[in-house]
């Protein structure tokens, strides 16, 4: 069953690019490489979802991202931070490639980890990217509604510290999706299983992607359309009062985490 849900994810997918695509005109000479800017985003399956980089990918298409982008997924359970790195044989497709970033999921669905265990991984996923020449950028997800306070606040303060560590871009997707529970309750952002996003969830996580990669306000994101996971094959148009909710939410959590200065949450600037 988990594998029929993917084919209706990459019909999704062609839809949405082929979407933003005919928004432009089309090149008429192939882009060199060392001009793409690739992003492969590493997690779990929750990326799937919508699936987050096609929404992202949309976002940028249908906005006039100066900058050609390629984006791909590397799926897997244990593809997040909290696991030391599997396999990271798909590197091997940017050997010689320039400006390829590397999305990192920081934490999954298993939260059983103690915090010696999650910085050990993580340096570890870190290192290896690095030697790869490959960009980390570390993307702080939301999570599940069935996590207790004193695990929100735990990997709080252990996805801040690392992210200061390192000095890598932060990407804050989870304090995005704290504010919209917090001021908009009324907005459900999970499926109905409570862990994976609705096309609300999808939405909010990609402006704040999207606001990340671009530097750009969400708020001049024209697209209202997402997919979430309950019905992946449904394209779901989002009310427009919804819309400027989930923009301004992004934008906002974004610009406090710049102006407090402690964390890097712009790629472009």
């Amino acid at each position: 069953n988990r594998m029929n849900k993917k084919y209706p994810f990459l019909i999704i997918g062609l839809i949405f690019l082929l979407f933003a695509w005919g928004c432009q005109n089309l090149p008429t000479t192939p882009t060199p490489d060392d001009e793409i800017t690739y992003f492969v985003w590493v997690g779990d399956d929750s990326l799937d979802t919508g699936p987050i980089d096609m929404q992202t990918l949309l976002f940028l298409e249908m906005n006039g991202y100066d900058l050609p982008v390629q984006m791909n997924r590397e799926i897997s359970p244990r593809n997040v931070l909290s696991f030391p790195p599997a396999s990271l044989d798909f590197l091997e497709n940017y050997v010689g490639k320039k400006n390829v970033n590397v999305i990192l999921q920081m934490f999954g669905l298993d939260l059983g980890f103690s915090d010696e265990e999650f910085i050990n991984n993580a340096n570890e996923w870190i290192k290896v990217l690095q030697q790869k020449n490959a960009q980390p950028i570390l993307l702080y997800p939301w999570i599940s509604q069935v996590a207790s306070q004193e695990t929100i606040d735990r990997l709080d303060v252990l996805v801040h510290q690392f992210a200061w560590q390192h000095k890598l871009i932060l990407i804050p997707v989870g304090p995005a999706w704290s504010m919209v529970q917090k001021d908009h309750p009324e907005i459900l952002l999970y499926a109905s299983d409570g862990i994976h996003p609705s096309p609300e969830g999808v939405y909010l996580t990609a402006c704040v992607a999207y606001a990340s990669i671009s530097g750009h306000s969400p708020l001049e994101i024209s697209a209202r359309t997402s997919v979430g996971y309950d019905h992946p094959s449904e394209i779901i148009t989002l009310d427009d009062s919804v819309v400027l909710v989930l923009q301004e939410s992004a934008w906002k959590v974004l610009q406090d985490y710049e102006q407090k200065g402690e964390f890097k949450v712009f790629m472009s600037k």
